[in-house]
């Protein structure tokens, strides 16, 4: 008899709202080495508040109450704060928690493991979550799409009874995930079948839920009683996103696959994966983008695996973090000096097809770098280290050889990305500075 597959432990909490940027739990930690005491309702007054922030290009208001109440208990149970006694919901900084202060200063990298590794203790889901996606497209290197409607896809508005499933929506929907396999072969191994019934059924059901606001529709006249509607395309891409979420990302992988948890619960329910995402990219667990011109849909990219053992560099061991079989994670982290011809090739590559295509000298380094990472599996956050690095280098001609490479980089911002959408996208920063564009002149450079 075969042995059961070892599951992944019991995650000791499931609420996702202490999911906070890793900025907040520094910016949490240094207000209470400066102040006296600390209290989610302090933290957002103007006196002692956290203020106001960037998150990619555009400015942030203050965090939420939930966001911040649930961050400081967080930081609390990880031993950095100490509630006051008899003074509930107020604290003071611990000893290690001064530590950790200072080490965010001095090493903010090192500030990310620990906090990767505590998040991984108490949530589960770090490590999973790059686990999963090596078993959803073994032959890929772990690269999956969920896929979504072509931003070009207009649909008309409807009312919000009105559920009907039209066939165009199916074709949409098949058409989405055709290409994603065809671009990255197995990155959305779902059957057509299941996907498209499965679709359905989501679909009918978020025309059961209340509408999320009531607007006049178009097809009453001025007057008339106001009536919920939806834009389809935008219920199809809830509905697209929320179905591959469901189908990769469940307990089992496939129907018949033995169980990652024992629970029937989804690891990563469809509203916590909005928030898994940009933490776990923060994290250098992996990348993503919902914006890479080959695709109409989210590209997630593990930059990290389980193994026993892993050459080191490029490798960088993360002991804390195992899987199920006892095995470490290990986070792909090249050097400069290991990886500098390879990212030099690959980022001249990538450029050159992103001018074939857009028939320009400057192109979208935004587009540039998705390609770069999926190709090379780095995170955002290494790759603008090994930009900068590749940027000096050809300011100093230092590269080998009989090599030749200028790059020049603007902080212009495109108009794909002076949007609501765009300014979500994180920009490459060089020197602290946003960077969206890129021209790069090479001979000798494949």
């Amino acid at each position: 008899m075969k042995p059961e597959a070892p599951t992944w432990a019991t995650p000791p909490s499931r609420s996702y709202s202490a999911l906070g940027e890793c900025s907040l739990y520094a910016e949490v930690l240094h207000a209470a080495e400066r102040e006296q005491c600390i209290s989610a309702p302090g933290l957002m007054s103007e006196e002692q508040g956290l203020g106001q922030r960037m998150r990619r290009l555009h400015l942030l208001q203050v965090p939420t109450k939930t966001t911040i109440t649930a961050i400081v208990r967080t930081i609390q149970e990880f031993g950095w704060l100490q509630e006051l006694p008899g003074a509930r919901g107020k604290f003071l900084i611990s000893d290690p928690g001064r530590e950790i202060a200072q080490e965010i200063r001095t090493n903010p990298k090192a500030f990310r493991r620990r906090l990767a590794t505590l998040l991984h203790q108490r949530y589960i889901v770090p490590g999973w979550f790059v686990s999963r996606l090596h078993a959803i497209n073994p032959s890929g290197q772990g690269e999956v799409v969920l896929p979504a409607p072509p931003k070009s896809e207009q649909t008309e508005r409807c009312d919000w009874g009105d559920n009907a499933w039209a066939s165009e929506y199916e074709a949409i929907a098949v058409a989405a995930a055709e290409q994603a396999n065809r671009a990255f072969p197995g990155a959305f191994p779902v059957p057509t079948d299941r996907w498209t019934m499965e679709l359905k059924a989501t679909w009918n059901y978020l025309g059961t839920l209340q509408p999320p606001v009531h607007r006049k529709s178009k097809r009453h006249p001025a007057g008339s009683k106001k009536i919920a509607t939806f834009g389809a395309r935008e219920r199809l891409v809830h509905a697209m996103r929320e179905t591959a979420i469901n189908l990769l990302f469940g307990v089992r992988l496939q129907p018949e696959s033995p169980p990652d948890f024992i629970t029937s619960k989804l690891p990563v329910p469809p509203r916590a994966f909005r928030v898994w995402c940009p933490r776990l990219e923060e994290l250098e667990f992996i990348f993503y983008s919902d914006y890479h011109p080959a695709i109409s849909g989210r590209l997630l990219v593990p930059c990290a695996g389980f193994r026993d053992s892993a050459p080191c560099p490029p490798f960088e061991r993360l002991a804390e973090v195992k899987d199920p079989e006892h095995r470490p994670l290990w986070l792909h982290q090249p050097p400069w000096e290991n990886i500098k011809e390879r990212f030099v090739g690959v980022l001249v590559d990538s450029y050159r097809w992103q001018c074939k295509k857009v028939g320009a000298m400057y192109v979208s380094l935004l587009n540039v770098r998705d390609e770069v990472c999926r190709r090379l599996r780095l995170s955002s956050e290494l790759f603008d280290v090994l930009l900068d690095r590749a940027y000096r280098d050809a300011i100093t001609n230092s590269l080998s050889g009989s090599k030749f490479l200028s790059i020049s980089l603007e902080s212009d911002i495109t108009g794909e990305q002076s949007g609501a959408v765009g300014l979500n996208r994180r920009p490459v920063y060089i020197n602290s500075v946003p960077h969206s564009l890129i021209a790069i002149a090479a001979a000798g450079v494949k």
